[in-house]
This record gives structure tokens, C-alpha cells and sequence, in this order.
């Protein structure tokens, strides 16, 4: 029953406009690598600083907020509780909720925490981000989740991680989006995408539903190149929608959310600890 919703769900967010990271230095300049991405070889041999990087070194000592990751990624663990503050925006629609609490967190004391506090319509809560680098090929996000509260009257699905391609003039499709949503009958991943003016539906999974009042870890992997979009729960494969239903190879980047799109049941999570970084 996500076919023509999901692609609603993006299109309203249009309108509102390998995977290894370093969390060590604060920088939210949020300025792309020059390869598209951390190396991991930097942490065997790393470069001296200048004296920019050396004074961004020391505001980062200094911070109290210090969970954030090397130029080119997005890192929050929420603890700075000015609601989106590394995030390009947010979107939220009554009865949808955003807020940054101290109910439940993986660490050290603060969470984000995503809700529709009713049925009285269909809310919408969630973060963005763009990473605008030409042809990515993907991205990459780990964090955790912890659901307190899910509606089971209804097979409806609600997104934690969702996002679209930003097409240009030579993309392959003028739309491509891919969501991770869960319900009470289990969890789907999906992509679909508009091509030549035609829907096109991806190659979709779909698995159990995710237990309530535990923390889950999560990584979500969208690898154009590879023609897949996967998702680990606890450090185990957990779904796989492969093939894509395009491969956007030609895109001016990526938009990816945290939350919910629309949904019109009642539903708490928490999100935690995120490290997101493009392909």
C-alpha cells in the first residue's frame, strides 16, 4: 500500500526545497571529500594539520559536543539540543513531532526522538540532509533506533530512513527514491523511480517486524555502482533490494531523511549516534 504514497511522500520533500568514517575532529563544514568520502588509510598516516585545521582541532577540544566526523560526512548524537543543528532542514506536519530528548539514548544522555502523537491525520517528522556532490554513488548511514511505540490495528509502514536522488538534465530517471519503513506486520525496503515519464517499481524486501523497547543498530547502504540498496540490523545482513529500480548514475547528489514522511498512526522511536557519509 506504498506505491503511489511513497512517490507523494518524496515529491512533497522536493518541494521543501566502502563506508569508513573518523569521528574525531568537529568539523560541520559539511564540505564533500575530494574523493566523495573518508579513507581509512588517513588514520595510519595522517596529514599536519594547517593552521585552519589547527584551530578547528582546538574549538573541538573545547566543545561539548564533540561526537561529529571528518569533512564530508554528517555525524549527531543529538547532544547539541538545538533540534537539526548539523542537518540542512527539517519537516514536520501536525501530528507529527521532532524534539531532542533524554527519554531514552544510546549515548551519552540525549536522542532524537520521532513521533505522531495520533490518528486526527497524516503527520510528517523528519531531518535532511543533502550531500551535493556530482554523480555520487550512494551513501552510507549507520545509527541505532529504539521503538517504543508502534500502531497494530493497521499494515500500514512508517520510514526511519528514506532518500531521493537530485536529478539534473542527464539523469536516467527524473525521479529516484528508496525508504526502510516498518509496521506492524514487519519491516520493507524498496526503491522507485520515474523513467521516461513511467513509474517504476524497485525490487522490494520485505522481513519480520522490529521488537519494541531495544536498541537496534542499523546501516543503510545505497551503492549505485553495485545496483543495490541494503540494510544491516545488529551488524547482520537484515534486507536487500537488488536490482535498483534505476541506477541514477548521473545526479547532482543525494537528499536522505530520519524520520517519518507520512504516516496516520500513532508511533515513538528514537534515533541515535548518526554517521552518515556518501559513496
Amino acid at each position: 500500500m506504498r506505491g503511489a504514497r511513497g512517490m507523494a511522500i518524496v515529491l512533497l520533500a522536493f518541494g521543501a526545497l566502502g563506508a569508513a568514517w573518523a569521528c574525531s575532529s568537529f568539523d560541520d563544514s559539511q564540505t564533500p571529500a575530494p574523493d566523495g568520502g573518508p579513507d581509512g588509510s588517513a588514520a595510519d598516516a595522517p596529514s599536519p594539520p594547517d593552521a585552519a585545521d589547527a584551530a578547528t582541532i582546538d574549538a573541538a577540544d573545547a566543545a561539548a559536543d564533540a561526537f561529529s566526523c571528518d569533512s564530508g560526512g554528517l555525524c549527531d548524537d543529538f547532544e547539541n539540543t538545538t533540534l537539526g543543528a548539523r542537518w540542512a532542514g527539517q519537516q514536520l506536519a501536525a501530528p507529527g513531532a521532532l524534539s531532542i530528548s533524554t527519554e531514552q539514548k544510546k549515548s551519552p544522555s540525549h536522542s532524537l526522538k520521532v513521533s505522531i502523537e495520533s490518528d486526527a491525520g497524516v503527520g510528517t517528522a523528519n531531518l535532511f540532509h543533502d550531500f551535493t556532490i556530482k554523480n555520487v554513488g550512494g551513501v552510507v548511514c549507520d545509527f541505532d533506533v529504539y521503538l517504543e511505540r508502534l500502531d497494530t490495528s493497521t499494515g500500514a509502514e512508517a520510514e526511519i530512513f528514506s532518500f531521493n536522488i537530485l536529478p539534473n538534465v542527464d539523469s536516467e530517471a527524473s525521479l529516484f527514491i528508496g525508504y526502510f519503513a516498518m509496521g506492524a506486520s514487519g519491516t520493507q525496503l524498496s526503491t522507485q523511480a520515474t523513467v521516461d515519464g513511467g513509474f517504476v517499481p524497485g525490487n522490494g524486501q520485505l522481513s519480520l517486524a522490529l521488537p519494541t523497547a531495544q536498541w537496534d543498530h542499523f546501516r543503510f547502504d545505497l551503492d549505485i555502482g553495485a545496483n543495490s540498496f541494503s540494510v544491516e540490523r545488529n551488524g547482520s545482513p537484515f534486507l536487500v533490494t537488488k536490482p535498483l529500480a534505476a541506477r541514477v548514475t548521473k545526479n547532482s547528489g543525494i537528499r536522505f531523511y530520519v524520520g517519518v514522511g507520512s504516516y496516520d498512526r500513532p508511533i515513538t522511536y528514537f534515533v541515535d549516534d548518526v554517521k552518515c557519509f556518501p559513496r
